[in-house]
């Protein structure tokens, strides 16, 4: 059990890591040809592993729907209300502006980032689109009590997410549209735990393990690359390449997380089990930087004349700002923690 605790932190510490990063490309313009190569798998493995998280002790609707709600949606309307208030420190401080109550109150109850109402908080979307997938998947599992037809389901759901990205002309709250394609990533999660199918995955010689993860993640990068999977703007034109990216590239970060250094990693699992904390407020960080290096250098990306140097600055950034945030972590975990019900 130790062991599998260990190997699902880390798996989690590598995406919320990934996450970040892909959040202060920004600032870093070196790295923008390296945006696309692993936007097919990002996400997917975010839904596909709470998916396997997913307890089979929920049998009724009503008993799921109240314990995520306190797990994810007591903490985003707390999260989203925080980040909003440094957000308006920094512009109070800045551009003499603060953002209006009002305007806070439709970004918390729209969660669309794109809507650009979400402001510091954008990257919550990702929560509440969860917790409809949740609740979409839950329904299934509850109702549907054959599992090739929850498969058929959830393939429908694919291509609903497909249409309503081509077709509709308006993002629904809470990004119910994309949450039909998480629902997908999430239910294959918990079908994949209920039959042991990453027993399939146990690969004992290194070099095969290596051989295995680049070619399952050169595959996802070059379906990414084929492709579009914009998923915070819900924007895919190929949903078979989607899926296929999205698979390929849990196998590669599955199989990458069962190294035992990995594995083992105490940052990584330290990270893993903090990833919503992170989530929610490593913009803040990003926002403060960016504001110094516009004060300073009249420009809010950075630049160095070294091309070896460009390539380490953005992860030594990467490092830096995970560990500007370990004394809010410490602050919530200790003196605060039933904002994320523990």
């Amino acid at each position: 059990m130790q062991e599998r605790i260990q190997w699902l932190d880390s798996y989690r510490g590598i995406l919320i890591s990934s996450i970040v990063f892909i959040h202060i490309l920004d600032l870093f313009p070196i790295y923008n040809p390296f945006m696309e190569m692993f936007s097919g798998m990002r996400m997917p493995a975010f839904f596909f592993i709470s998916g396997f998280l997913l307890s089979d002790r929920y049998t009724a609707f009503s008993s799921f729907f109240k314990h995520r709600f306190r797990q994810l949606i007591v903490p985003y309307f707390i999260f989203f209300i925080l980040t909003l208030l440094f957000w308006n420190f920094f512009d109070l401080f800045v551009n003499n502006t603060i953002v209006h109550s009002l305007q806070l109150l439709k970004g918390m109850i729209y969660g669309v980032p794109s809507s650009g109402l979400m402001l510091t908080a954008a990257p919550l979307w990702f929560v509440v689109t969860l917790f409809l997938s949740e609740m979409y998947y839950i329904t299934l599992k509850i109702y549907i009590k054959s599992d090739l037809q929850k498969l058929f389901i959830l393939i429908l759901f694919s291509l609903v997410t497909l249409y309503l990205s081509i077709h509709l002309k308006y993002r629904l709250p809470w990004n119910a549209d994309i949450a039909f394609l998480g629902a997908v990533f999430y239910g294959l999660g918990n079908i994949t735990k209920k039959y042991n199918l990453l027993h399939y995955l146990h690969i004992e010689h290194t070099l095969l393990k290596l051989i295995v993860i680049i070619f399952s993640l050169g595959i996802s990068i070059w379906l990414s690359l084929h492709s579009t999977n914009d998923y915070a703007r819900n924007i895919f034109n190929n949903m078979f390449f989607t899926l296929l990216s999205a698979g390929f590239g849990i196998i590669s970060l599955v199989l990458f997380s069962s190294f035992k250094p990995i594995k083992e990693s105490q940052a990584l699992q330290y990270l893993g089990i903090n990833t919503y904390v992170i989530l929610a407020f490593h913009n803040i960080p990003i926002k403060l930087f960016s504001i110094i290096l516009l004060k300073l250098t009249g420009s809010n990306t950075v630049f160095v004349n070294s091309s070896i140097a460009q390539l380490f600055t953005g992860p030594l950034f990467l490092v830096i700002l995970l560990f500007s945030m370990m004394p809010l972590i410490y602050i919530i975990n200790k003196k605060a923690p039933m904002i994320l019900n523990k």
